[in-house]
């Protein structure tokens, strides 16, 4: 459409909307990117770039006004507290975190009982399981020869029990037979595998022409199998063997025919079981 001229000129009807033009148009909160860069200096921006200017003013390290800033403390098990310094701690701080905290007297100290895990170094066992095995102990011992209460009989007689919780009797060596009395600490012998049959040779410890032999047993378990029998026999001579659990350690004897070359087989299910030989018959 034709634009009414200005005075004897015609102009384009864009210039009157330009800068300066006759209806210029202000771009003021329109929608829309402009083609050119603005310049932007408006008092948002500026307040952006006093708050940054203003942060800077208070850096820890290097500030015109600086924030105090200290240490944090070490770690400790006190209750949970906001603290009353007045000084921050930097985003990359430590936490002291010391061994002594959790050791004997600390105030975050460990405690052992029930862990699972072997200790460095022996530890003091003096309860009262180990007590009672001592004890148990103590009393075999004093029932074997050179005890302090051994068990003794009549040279030539032999022992025969009078039932449980009954003390056995002494009776008569068959006529023709002489026993020979030993000390059973000097002559014992362990099995070395359990539940099978071994001999055991005692060639060099009862005499020749011994037709039989006392065996002391020392039972090491609450409840076993122990035996004794002749060399070369076929018979199952196993006795069950059950203790009081709280003192499972004692003795009891045993007699058993050897053969011509003195040799006799001994059985047990724990091989810490000890067979000494206390005396035989010739």
């Amino acid at each position: 459409m034709p634009i009414p001229p200005q005075g004897n000129i015609p102009v384009l009807h864009a210039t009157r909307h330009q800068d300066t033009g006759v209806d210029e148009i202000s771009v003021a909160d329109l929608a829309g990117l402009l083609a050119d860069d603005q310049h932007v200096l408006d008092a948002e921006v500026l307040l952006v770039a006093a708050a940054l200017v203003h942060k800077n003013r208070h850096d820890p390290e290097d500030g015109a006004d600086a924030l105090d800033a200290a240490a944090p403390g070490a770690i400790s098990e006190a209750a949970n507290a906001e603290g009353s310094s007045h000084s921050f701690a930097r985003a990359d701080h430590n936490h002291q975190h010391t061994a002594a905290l959790h050791e004997n007297g600390g105030g975050a100290e460990i405690s052992v009982t029930a862990l699972l895990g072997l200790l460095a170094d022996d530890q003091h066992v003096l309860n009262a399981e180990v007590l009672a095995i001592a004890a148990a102990l103590l009393h075999a011992s004093r029932h074997v020869p050179g005890g302090g209460d051994p068990m003794r009989w009549t040279a030539n007689k032999l022992l025969k029990g009078a039932g449980a919780g009954a003390d056995p009797t002494e009776i008569d060596v068959p006529a023709g037979v002489t026993f020979t009395e030993l000390n059973g600490n000097d002559t014992s012998a362990q099995l070395a595998f359990a539940s099978t049959w071994e001999d055991y040779d005692l060639s060099a410890i009862i005499g020749a022409g011994a037709v039989a032999v006392l065996i002391a047993i020392r039972v090491m378990a609450s409840s076993e199998n122990v035996g004794v029998r002749k060399n070369g026999t076929a018979l199952n001579r196993i006795n069950n063997v059950v203790s009081d659990a709280a003192s499972p350690y004692w003795g009891f004897s045993i007699i058993a025919e050897c053969d011509v070359n003195r040799i006799i087989e001994i059985y047990s299910t724990e091989v810490a079981t000890r067979f000494s030989v206390l005396g035989y018959w010739s």
